[in-house]
């Protein structure tokens, strides 16, 4: 570097500490931006917006011949936007920010960052550094996976939220399932089992031997249960099946009161019945609005709710006293109050509703604890919401559209998530969603928090019975 690189870089440095000490003195008023919990390195770096920026800057100015706008305009990524995708950061000043730029390189693989509490300001311009470190982050573990677990920590997405995430994500299994959907883990046999909806693939993955297959193909499904007599459950458009889990269907329920059964994702209770959410959403045209169907073991099938958009991800809290439901075109997660004698819901209550900018939740499950974990879609995240809906922690996907999870391990403990390679291009994306950028999915990821996840119940449906609808 000559001593005229040196002088163009004066008023840079000017320019971001003045920056640097104005936006120090609002946010240290107005909020504490580090936590006790935070390490020594951490707390020099991040106690200081102003030496992030500093840092950033003349980076940038250095590697990619820009200034921070400059590179996130080459990317077609504005520094306001919502930082998604890989594009965040142009070319070369991807990986290098993480092992050159904010941290020595004498650390091991790990970042560990925590946003400001930002009262009203729009976007930090340290949280957009975060957010570019966390994903860059992810989308390293995804293309390295043999490199081993990189440590994330971060809390990166908005203000107020103090809890913080470890994700190991690392991935399973990857068909590239058009639709990766459903996963349900079987804890006699230590299976996970996941199904591509779209692509008509189902797969299992032993715990055991760390090996995958694919089960079955051609045949539609959306939904599934497995079902005590053995085999499954199953959910598609044609209705509800019972399946050996080779090769014989039975169709069980394809009307109830004259309503066409299609249906989507389901869940079996305590007492062995099933339920399913019924789908008739289609943006191009008027479309009628769904069901919440119950078969019980004997075949007969109802209608239990009505008035819904795009059924999706349902849960049982860990005393069975309320039966969680969701409806993604409606962005809602609701819950009613259950009583597993007789398998009665009511009283539906909205207990989530999902903010237009950060998806659709999908995918639901329930952990020991009571709290409420949703996917995602168009969010790239899962969710874990305490038993009022408050947010306590977000779990990032290297996938746009994160589609669902369960728990599942020899101690419930690890989580499968499934995401999806079409994209969907829907009237209810986020705002400023771009569906053609960045990666989609269609990846089985996993990942361990430590928490424990609640075994599923088992369907109690008996083969080639009576069906009443």
């Amino acid at each position: 570097m000559n001593s005229k690189d040196k002088a163009s870089w004066i008023p840079v440095w000017l320019l971001y500490a003045l920056a640097g000490m104005f936006f120090y003195g609002v946010w240290g008023i107005q909020s504490k931006i580090v936590t006790e919990r935070v390490s020594p390195l951490a707390n020099q770096v991040l106690s200081t917006p102003g030496l992030l920026l500093v840092t950033l800057g003349l980076w940038l100015r250095r590697e990619a011949g820009g200034s921070l706008s400059a590179a996130h305009g080459a990317a077609g990524v504005p520094l306001s936007g919502r930082a998604t995708e890989r594009q965040t950061v142009a070319g070369a000043c991807r990986w290098r920010l993480l092992r050159g730029c904010c941290f020595p390189a004498s650390l091991p693989m790990q970042v560990e960052v925590r946003r400001a509490d930002v009262c009203s300001l729009p976007i930090a311009p340290q949280d957009a550094l975060m957010k570019i470190i966390a994903i860059e982050a992810m989308h390293r573990q995804a293309e390295h996976p043999n490199t081993g677990d990189f440590t994330i920590r971060s809390n990166l997405f908005h203000s107020g939220e103090q809890a913080m995430t470890q994700e190991q994500l690392r991935v399973v299994a990857d068909y590239g399932d058009l639709c990766g959907e459903g996963p349900l883990w079987d804890s006699r046999s230590e299976t996970l089992y996941w199904t591509d909806a779209v692509g008509r693939k189902f797969y299992r993955y032993d715990w055991s031997t760390q090996t995958h297959r694919l089960v079955k193909e051609g045949f539609e499904i959306y939904g599934f249960a497995l079902n005590d007599p053995g085999g499954f459950v199953v959910t598609n458009n044609a209705g509800i099946w019972l399946w050996d889990g080779l090769e014989h269907l039975e169709l069980l329920v394809a009307e109830v009161d004259g309503f066409k059964c299609s249906s989507n994702d389901c869940i079996a209770d305590p007492a062995g019945r099933f339920f399913a959410g019924s789908h008739y959403y289609d943006p191009a045209k008027e479309y009628p609005l769904g069901h919440l169907v119950r078969v019980d073991p004997d075949g007969r099938a109802q209608i239990v709710d009505e008035g819904i958009h795009l059924a999706n991800g349902l849960g049982f809290s860990p005393d069975c006293r309320k039966l969680y439901f969701t409806d993604s075109a409606e962005r809602r997660i609701y819950f009613y109050d259950y009583n597993v004698d007789s398998g009665e819901i009511r009283n539906r209550r909205v207990l989530v509703q999902v903010p237009a900018e950060e998806g659709l939740p999908d995918g639901l499950t329930v952990d020991t604890e009571g709290f409420i974990w949703s996917a995602h879609w168009y969010g790239g995240c899962v969710v874990r919401y305490d038993p009022d809906g408050t947010v306590e922690r977000r779990v990032a996907v290297p996938a746009k559209q994160t589609s669902s999870l369960i728990f599942g391990g020899p101690d419930l403990t690890d989580i499968f998530i499934t995401s999806a390679a079409r994209s969907e291009v829907l009237p209810i994306m986020p705002p400023g969603y771009d569906p053609h950028s960045g990666y989609v999915g269609g990846k089985l990821y996993h990942v361990n928090l430590g928490i424990t996840g609640k075994p599923e119940f088992r369907a109690r449906m008996a083969r080639r019975f009576s069906r009443q609808s």
